[in-house]
């Protein structure tokens, strides 16, 4: 009995607390809470873009980016690399793969052969799954540094990109974005980048070559976080010195037309080291008219890229919040940083080059350009080679480039506008009518009058059709016809507002005296007083007076002494003394103190079609020319230009030795003292060229722009430009 009222006892007791009654005992068990899923809202695949048909997998992946076996494919859907990645994912972390052919954005085709892009995102991050060229280039080191250096995700992201980018010479940022985020065809500076970079990779190569690059980039950065293969770096170098992102731009914005993308070079041109200075286009800055106490204010877009980072200078001064720094430093968010030339000299060019650095990384580099420096530095090529073109800088301080003749003789009606600001070309609209050996006069309004010219390389009678450019509407109208058709003649703004054409020819060789005026107020033309004698060939100068000199030329092919005087107050003309040597296909370039000098050119009847070394020098005053100091290189096709120092800078050109048939361009280059009268030779241009075009821009610099080279095959129309400062 006592075992039974025991074994009783312990069952009560065990049902007791079992009940739960009276507040006791544990609580329910709550059922597991679901997993979490990630989505993503949209994808794109972009070399260029992969295109229509190509696929697309996505993969799962946990925190050490090792698989968990789900996979997902999809196909692309437009010719724009779009994909729509409706899977719920049950991972963060999700590594894309997508193949297929691609837009060749320099062939402005489908590419030769198919791609393959990969890359990694982080859903809870970014929901979007982009895979491109930039993800593709740090996916090898992104798993390098989690699976072998145990670094989160988010960490090894961040530093694999920004060696990716510094192997590319662009400074770290994190305005970029991530990788996985960047998009071509929306704007912000990492879509620009990656619209950038991708045309380094693609230029001059098939889609095999572009692959086997992109193997070569990612396998030599995934241990070290370098590029070290020399073949690697030399193919990025010589696609940055040649690529022509104008070219890239439009194609990109044709491709892209359906969604009402334009691509700007200016967009693009800044993330390319085209100078092979070691740092892209947006991080080198200038100082013009530096001296020892010249000092640079290091811009916000540097210092996100220095703040965290111990930075020094190569050369010169960097202060620091005020105080000279005399040692590497340690650079805060919200230091102020500036550098000046301090105890080192400038060069002998009269350039001193400052970088500033990060260890051995070039952050960026400061030029600092001295009054009368003798330097040429390169700037962005244009859009289309040309020759026989047209430049003017307008009011806004961009130059507007027009017409000319390319390869095959092509006769163009394009413009080009140069924003010297982000040394860049882009296309400003379609003349009326293409044209070459024509005019273009800046007028007071801030418009361009265009006139004349030939419309073909077959050389028809020239154009009397003329046209206007607007600058605020980049835009293109009629500005009516001339009274007479004309190719070689000159134009010249003058005080009242009007514009002088005076002279030219036929396309016969018939020259003309004839000499009309444009009226902008009334948008039409009117014929004015002619020439004494009909020329060709010649040059015109407004005066300080308000008169205009007319001097050389040709008439029916033989070179003239003569020059004439045009008084806009009675439209007429009077003689303006004999030149001391015939001369025609000369420049005329207004000296400081009024006095015109006339350099170069060809005299047939003393030296049989060669090129002149001599000078002429018209004084206002007495009304009459002597002659000045002759030139080193005899020269014609040339180009002068009066610099802020007074001097004058003559270059470039076509030499030609009397009863020598053969011609050669020039790259040699002059300055003329206007107190001594006498030439010293200048830094020699990186291109020869002749028949080119020039225009000032802002801080004294001259943009040489375009022309003809003789190459190994006859001449070479040139898309070169550069600046002598």
């Amino acid at each position: 009995m006592r075992f039974t009222a025991l074994w009783l006892l312990v069952i009560t007791s065990a049902l007791a607390a079992c009940s739960g009654g009276g507040g006791g005992g544990s609580p329910p068990t709550s059922p597991p809470p679901p997993p979490a899923t990630f989505t993503a809202t949209s994808g794109v695949a972009q070399k260029g873009p992969l295109i229509l048909g190509s696929t697309v997998t996505a993969q799962e992946l946990d925190a050490s980016l090792s698989p968990t076996g789900k996979q997902y494919s999809y196909q692309i859907t437009s010719d724009l690399g779009d994909f729509s990645p409706t899977s719920q994912f049950g991972s963060q972390y999700i590594g894309v793969n997508a193949t297929g052919y691609y837009f060749d954005e320099i062939a402005n085709a489908v590419s030769s052969g198919p791609i393959t892009l990969n890359g990694y995102s982080d859903l809870s991050a970014a929901p979007v799954l982009n895979v491109n060229l930039l993800t593709t280039l740090a996916y090898q080191r992104i798993q390098h540094l989690v699976t072998m250096s145990n670094m989160t995700f988010a960490a090894a992201q961040t530093q694999a990109e920004n060696e990716v980018l510094a192997a590319l010479n662009i400074p770290k940022g994190s305005q970029y974005g991530p990788f996985g985020a960047l998009d071509i065809s929306q704007s912000g500076n990492g879509n620009s980048i990656l619209a950038a970079v991708s045309s380094l990779f693609v230029y001059g190569n098939s889609a095999g070559s572009v692959a086997a690059l992109i193997a070569s980039f990612q396998n030599d950065i995934a241990a070290n976080g370098q590029i070290t293969s020399t073949t690697t770096k030399d193919a990025l170098a010589a696609a940055a010195a040649n690529v022509n992102v104008g070219v890239v731009a439009a194609n990109l914005t044709q491709k892209y037309a359906s969604m009402g993308v334009s691509f700007k070079a200016s967009d693009l041109a800044p993330w390319i080291d085209q100078d092979g200075a070691g740092v892209v286009g947006e991080f080198q800055f200038q100082v013009t008219g530096a001296t020892p106490t010249s000092t640079f204010t290091v811009p916000s877009s540097i210092m996100a890229a220095a703040a965290g980072q111990t930075i020094s200078v190569s050369a010169g001064q960097l202060s620091v919040n005020g105080s000279p720094a005399s040692a590497p430093v340690m650079i805060s968010t919200g230091d102020s940083l500036t550098i000046s030339s301090g105890a080192t000299a400038f060069g002998t060019n009269g350039v001193l080059t400052i970088f500033l650095m990060s260890g051995t990384n070039k952050l960026a580099r400061v030029l600092l350009i001295a009054p009368g420096a003798d330097v040429w530095l390169p700037a962005m090529q244009t859009i289309v080679p040309r020759t026989y073109h047209s430049a003017v800088t307008l009011v806004s301080g961009s130059v507007l480039v027009c017409g000319g003749v390319g390869p095959n003789n092509a006769v163009y009606a394009t413009a080009e506008l140069y924003d010297p600001t982000t040394n860049s070309w882009s296309y400003s609209g379609r003349l009326t009518a293409a044209r070459y050996l024509h005019t273009s006069t800046l007028l007071a309004n801030g418009k361009v009058l265009v006139a004349a010219g030939y419309g073909s390389s077959a050389a028809p009678p020239p154009l009397a059709s003329a046209e206007l450019y607007d600058p605020v509407a980049t835009s293109w109208s009629s500005a009516g016809n001339l009274t007479t058709a004309r190719i070689e003649h000159t134009a010249t703004l003058l005080p009242n507002g009007q514009v002088l054409v005076a002279g030219g020819q036929d396309g016969n060789n018939n020259s003309f005296a004839s000499a009309e005026l444009y009226d902008p107020s009334s948008n039409s033309w009117s014929t004015t007083g002619s020439l004494a004698t009909a020329r060709e060939n010649h040059t015109a100068t407004l005066l300080q007076n308000g008169l205009v000199l007319v001097a050389g030329g040709t008439n029916g092919g033989s070179p003239l002494y003569s020059a004439e005087l045009y008084d806009p107050a009675t439209g007429t003309w009077s003689p303006a003394g004999s030149l001391t040597v015939a001369r025609a296909n000369h420049t005329a370039t207004m000296l400081q103190n009024g006095s015109v000098l006339l350099v170069g050119g060809v005299n047939n009847t003393v030296n049989g079609n060669a090129s002149m070394a001599s000078t002429d020098l018209y004084n206002p005053t007495t009304n009459t020319f002597a002659a000045s100091g002759s030139l080193a290189t005899a020269r014609y096709g040339h180009a002068t230009v009066l610099l802020p120092n007074g001097a004058v800078l003559a270059t470039g050109g076509v030499l030609q030795i009397a009863g020598n048939p053969s011609i050669s361009q020039l790259a040699s280059a002059e300055l003329y003292n206007s107190g001594t009268g006498g030439w010293l030779s200048a830094s020699n241009m990186a291109s020869s060229r002749a028949y080119f075009a020039t225009a000032a821009i802002a801080g004294g610099g001259v943009l040489v722009i375009g022309g003809q080279a003789t190459g190994p095959a006859g001449d070479i129309i040139l898309s070169s430009s550069e600046i002598y400062w």
